[in-house]
């Protein structure tokens, strides 16, 4: 059966549509449900006879429409509403989540102290979250409570995970401790980041290194500020890397100097020269000829000099270089390289005029002691390099005690007057002096010896190690051979260990080779030929 206002189907027994509520007899008796229609539009119509009602005309079916979609309405209404808590209900996360969640939120706010609160409800609901621990550690660090922080990582480390995987967490830690200045710790945290290569993190380790280094260099802990500096200088990053290269700098200088007091000769040479890598002063390269000068490596500090003198025509470092020239030349003539040895002497007089030329020269200078007598003896020979005749010449010899500042033993000769014979150009003469007193042969006791009233140069008298009658030393006493520092007032001259006398072609075992001559003139390049072509000389 149809109802007529809805037109819906319903069963033969309905009496009443469902939806409408319009009575389905007159369906069954269409003559008598027309008559009612009728009827009921009749006795609603007002009077007259043009009058109508417009409810005749309607239909029954638009009458209903409203309830229709009213219904329809709500059933689409209920179907989103339990889609949505459908939805809702299956994505819906657990409790642990949402308040770790929350707590990261906080801790980025700055808010610790609630971010502790969210972060202990969630390990309360999940105690096997490691990345909880890990940001209730941050959470700890920001209320400065860091034992509890580092009991949390602890708790995290059992479960898998350490600081690495939370880099916000390491640096904040590493933040905690450089404001209590335990750099040290900081750097620790940081590294591991910086090793992966995890971005930002290798500049603040570069920085951390920074403020490091300078807390150690302001204790005078060098080996520490070296290492920091270093560090930031590999890095290549952080706000500070532009001062590395000073700060090393001062540090090397530092070392070489320390090292230098410390008489650790190789260790201060090793940082002037990375000093000198970095900085080309002739500060440096002076420190570097001095102390080549205290270990008798005087080729090598005469270069460090010519270097310095490159960078600064200073008439100090001039005197200096030619002081050390002429010291290197004399050596030569005591070895019997005669003519490298006075060309030595000429460059310095060359490089600085007030550098007096030796009218004489010695060489093949010995100090021992005498076989027959057993005192102190120094001999050798008086050698004329020009090309003039000498017809007055003496020579003196004292021997210095540098400990009581006293002259033990003096004698003065004269080697040509007029009843001596003029020594000849690029002729020699043999002299010999032989000590009426002992003498400690601990370095203390030197022969000065002068020539026409001024000193050529003091010779030490101390053991040798050569096996030879004359250079054979006095056996003396502990308290003898006892070492005392030199007095201020009058140092001594430091000079090479001679090797026996040797008057053959051949040169001594120990001594500087003696330039041989080439076809053509040229002689063979020893170090010394070699410096010399290098001073142009």
């Amino acid at each position: 059966m149809r109802c007529p206002g809805c037109n819906l189907f319903h069963p033969a027994h309905y009496d009443t549509c469902i939806s409408c509520g319009i009575s389905l007899k007159a369906e069954s008796n269409p003559e008598e449900g027309a008559a009612v229609t009728t009827e009921v539009a009749d006795t609603a119509a007002p009077s007259g006879n043009n009058s109508k009602r417009r409810s005749k005309n309607l239909n029954l079916e638009s009458r209903a429409g409203t309830p229709v979609f009213a219904g329809v309405l709500f059933g689409l209404v209920i179907l989103l509403l339990a889609a949505g808590a459908t939805f809702f209900f299956l994505t819906r996360s657990g409790d642990d989540t949402r308040l770790v969640k929350k707590g990261r939120m906080e801790l980025d706010k700055g808010q610790y102290a609630f971010a502790v609160s969210s972060l202990k409800k969630a390990l309360e609901a999940d105690p096997n979250n490691p990345r909880a621990y890990l940001l209730m550690a941050r959470a700890y660090v920001g209320i400065d409570k860091v034992d509890e922080a580092w009991e949390a990582i602890g708790k995290a480390q059992k479960l898998g995970k350490g600081v690495a995987t939370e880099p916000e967490l390491a640096s904040d830690l590493a933040n905690y401790y450089r404001l209590r200045k335990q750099y040290e710790k900081s750097i620790d945290l940081i590294r591991p980041l910086a090793d992966q290569n995890i971005p930002g993190k290798r500049g603040e380790l570069a920085d951390l290194n920074a403020l490091a280094g300078d807390e150690a260099l302001s204790s005078g802990d060098l080996e520490k500020a070296l290492r920091s500096w270093e560090e930031v200088q590999t890095l290549k990053e952080g706000s500070r890397f532009g001062e590395a290269e000073a700060r090393l700098a001062t540090i090397y200088e530092k070392l070489a100097k320390q090292f230098a007091a410390e008489k650790k000769d190789d260790e201060a040479l090793a940082y002037l020269a990375k000093l000198t890598a970095i900085n080309k002063n002739p500060k440096h390269y002076e420190t570097s000829a001095e102390i080549y000068e205290k270990s008798d490596k005087l080729e090598l500090a005469i270069d460090q000099l010519r270097k310095a003198l490159e960078l600064s025509a200073s008439p100090r470092l001039q005197r200096k270089l030619a002081t050390l020239l002429a010291r290197r030349g004399k050596e030569m003539l005591d070895a019997g390289q005669s003519e490298t040895g006075y060309a030595y002497l000429q460059q310095a007089r060359s490089i600085d005029p007030s550098s007096a030329l030796p009218e004489v020269t010695l060489k093949r200078v010995q100090v021992g002691v005498d076989p027959s007598t057993r005192m102190p003896m120094i001999s050798g020979e008086v050698w004329n390099p020009g090309t003039r005749s000498i017809g007055q010449l003496s020579l003196k010899v004292d021997l210095y005690d540098s400990k009581s500042l006293q002259t033990v033993f003096s004698k003065e000769t004269k080697l040509v007057d007029e009843f001596v014979r003029p020594l000849k150009a690029k002729e020699s003469k043999d002299f010999t002096f032989i000590s009426d007193t002992q003498a400690r042969a601990d370095g203390t006791m030197e022969f000065q010896v002068y020539i026409d009233g001024s000193l050529y140069k003091a010779y030490k008298f101390e053991k040798r190690k050569a096996p030879s009658a004359v250079s054979e030393t006095t056996a003396t006493s502990p308290a003898e051979t006892e070492v005392v520092p030199q007095p201020a007032l009058r140092p001594a001259i430091k000079t090479p260990k001679m090797p026996p006398l040797n008057y053959g072609s051949a040169p001594t075992p120990g001594s500087a080779p003696v330039p041989t001559t080439q076809p053509g003139g040229s002689t063979s390049s020893t170090p010394e030929e070699k410096t010399l072509q290098d001073l142009d000389f």
